[in-house]
Parts: structure tokens; sequence; C-alpha cells
């Protein structure tokens, strides 16, 4: 099979789940392109690009200020776009609009060289209005996966709807996603699927532990939904009876600033350590030494929530316990008491006596640890997720003859 991603950037060091993906697809011989609307700059990349040549798949539109000259061009305007795109806030309406335009301008242009199959995007927006105009240009059918922050903030539920209408399928990496999906949009049971995003399984399995007395873990963006500021306040609880716990935070964003200061004002210098951005073989050696995987998740004010994070995934692949909250589709990965503990969500009580019991018996965290990677390997694999899309693409294309 011949297929297109069009996707907003690639790549991107938070978004594995996509180059899982694309990986495993490649190694199972069908031919994939990328196509990036925008160059990344100065991220940290994954060795598994390099290996699998993913930038040698990979086509760049030209600078945006390039591809804005296309706007003097009539037929740019393909669609009427207030009815087909809507961005957050009004200048990125306008601005997405602009650009869409432009990018469209050039995409069918590259992709017919491909005589490609299907099309395929990641995140509700402007990667799936852009993908949308690209299907109705070229006649290939197309799909998208939604996830999280592309859905829960301030979703229009009519331009969701149209985006959904003209796809040949919705993926999405839950039922809760898609119990939500449904009840916003009306759209029918059998327009979505879940498939889930799923992380390197081989790769998170190997690892040797070497697990460290007293010491947490959180992997991710630096952000309201992670929770990180009730692990701050969860480890001074902690401290008393722990004097020595570390807790390690693996990850950049806006809230670095706000949670380097909360460190400061609980006297929690020496117990909490901020790592920023790590490399692939920087993380595994993190995730060796750890004793328990925290990511207290919580609804942001915008409504933005995790979907089963790949870092919780890869935590429990590793065999290491995870505490985490009983937030959206996080209970569908975790079990309260079998795989790990969930908590209610910004409640640090919660939390501190979840992680206690775990550092407090060395058994429970062993059980835990195995029972997680038993969970992940059954039900959130890469190869038999894989297997569902590829699927999903050969009805598809079995309708379409």
């Amino acid at each position: 099979m011949r297929i297109g991603y069009i996707l907003l950037q690639f790549p991107v060091v938070s978004e594995t789940f996509i180059m899982n993906e694309l990986i495993e697809l490649i190694n199972r011989g069908h031919e994939v392109h990328i196509f990036s609307l925008i160059r990344p700059q100065g991220q940290i990349i994954h060795p598994e690009v390099e290996k699998y040549r993913l930038l040698q798949r990979t086509y760049y539109l030209p600078a945006y200020t390039r591809l804005s000259l296309e706007l003097v061009k009539p037929r740019t305007w393909p669609v009427p776009f207030s009815n087909a795109y809507e961005g957050r806030p009004a200048k990125s309406r306008l601005l997405g609009k602009l650009f869409s335009a432009a990018a469209i301008n050039h995409l069918p242009k590259i992709i017919s060289d491909f005589h490609l199959d299907v099309l395929h995007t990641h995140f509700y927006g402007l990667p799936t209005f852009v993908t949308m105009l690209a299907s109705k240009k070229t006649g290939i059918p197309f799909t998208f996966t939604c996830h999280a922050f592309d859905i829960f903030i301030e979703p229009n539920a009519k331009v969701m709807r149209r985006h959904m209408e003209a796809t040949a399928k919705v993926i999405t990496p839950s039922h809760y996603n898609k119990a939500y999906l449904q009840n916003l949009t009306g759209v029918s049971e059998g327009k979505i699927q879940v498939i889930r995003a799923c992380t390197n399984i081989d790769k998170f399995r190997t690892i040797r532990r070497l697990e460290r007395e007293l010491r947490l873990l959180s992997v991710g963006r630096l952000v309201e939904k992670k929770g990180y500021s009730y692990a701050i306040m969860a480890v001074k609880q902690l401290r008393t009876e722990f004097p020595e716990i570390q807790f390690r935070i693996v990850g950049s964003g806006p809230l670095e600033r706000e949670l380097n200061s909360l460190v400061k004002s609980l006297h929690l210098d020496t117990n909490v350590t901020f790592l920023g951005s790590l490399s692939s073989d920087s993380l595994t050696e993190e995730l060796a030494k750890t004793t328990i995987f925290v990511l207290p998740c919580v609804i942001a004010k915008n409504g933005d929530m995790d979907a089963c994070p790949l870092t919780l995934q890869e935590a429990m692949l590793a065999e290491i316990p995870v505490v985490s909250t009983n937030v959206g589709s996080i209970p569908e990965l975790i079990t309260n008491g079998k795989e790990g503990f969930l908590v209610d969500e910004k409640n640090v009580e919660q939390l501190a006596s979840a992680i206690k019991l775990l550092l407090s018996d060395a058994g429970l965290r062993v059980r835990m640890g195995k029972a997680g990677r038993d969970k992940v390997e059954k039900e959130f694999c890469i190869h038999t997720e894989v297997d569902k899309l590829i699927k999903v693409w050969e009805h598809i294309l079995l309708f379409a003859c």
C-alpha cells in the first residue's frame, strides 16, 4: 500500500506515537511518504528517525513567506473556508486559512507523483483541514487520528462534524474519546474507530532495571494537564518519612518557571530535579533507575486532558509501578490496584499515600510492574494496533474500487 502522511510538522520529539506508527508500516513493507507543513527547529531527534531514514521520506513545504505568494491566485481558494476550518483564536483562524490556501496549491503537485492509495494525518484542526483539501483535489481518500488537546479545547462541534463527514474514517486512541466525539458531534458509532496510540514495545521492555531506592520519575511537557504541581506537593509530604526521596522530572514547557518557584518555596531544591528534554538513550537510563513512575494528570482549565499517555505505557513496559489519576481514558490503561494506583485528580493526600505504599512494599512494586507490562503488551501493542489501521485502509480501498 502507498500511504501519504500529511503532518503539521515532523519529526516532533513528543510525538513518538506517530514515529512508531510510521516505522511499523515501513517494517511491513508499505510505501510511506511524509509531507510536513512546517519544518521543525532545534529539536532532539530520536535515533529511530535516522535508523529508518524517515527524513529521506519527508517533504517540506516552502517557508510561509514563499507560500503566501500563492494567495494572489484565485485557484488557491477551493472551498468556503469559513464553513470548513475553525482555528483558535480569531487570529489563528485567519492565519490558518491563509496558510492552508497556500499549502494546498503545493501539496497536490507533490502528492500526485507518488500515486498514493490513501492519505492520513494526526490531530484534528489545521492538519485535518489541509488533508481534507488535498483529498478533494486529488481524489485520494483520507483518514485522520484525533488525540487530546485538538478535540478537548474549545471544540466547535459543527466544524468538527464537517471534517468527520468528509473523512472515510475517524481514528481515536481511547473509548473515552470515542464516546466524547459521538456525544459532541452526533456522528454515527461506525464512523469512529478506536486504535491505540502505542509506544515501542521492543525498546522499553528490554530495559535492564538498576532501580535506585526512593526515586520517582515523571516524563512529559511542563503543562497544566500533567499535574506536576500536585506531585511536587506530595513529595513535600513524603519527605518527612523519606528524607532522601528524589523526584526527577523530564520535559520542558511553559510552566517551567512556575514549577521551579514552587520547588523553591517548599524548600525541595535537594529533592526535585528538572532534567529538561532528554534524548531517547538518556530517558532509557532514567527509567532503568526509577522506583515509581508518577503522572498525576488533571483536566486543565481549558478542558485539555491526556489520553492514555505513552510515558505511562513506557514505564509499564519497563516493569515500573505507576501512580496516576482516574482522569479521562487513563483507567483504560491502568486498573487501580493492579498495574498501579489511580487517585482523584488534584488530591495530594491520596497521591502521597499511594506513593508511600509502593515505597514501603518492594513485593507490591514487583507485582504491579509485571502486571503493567502484561497489560501494555496485550492491549497497547503497536503490532496489533497497526493491523487495525491497515484493515481500515484496505476496507476503504475495497469499496472505492
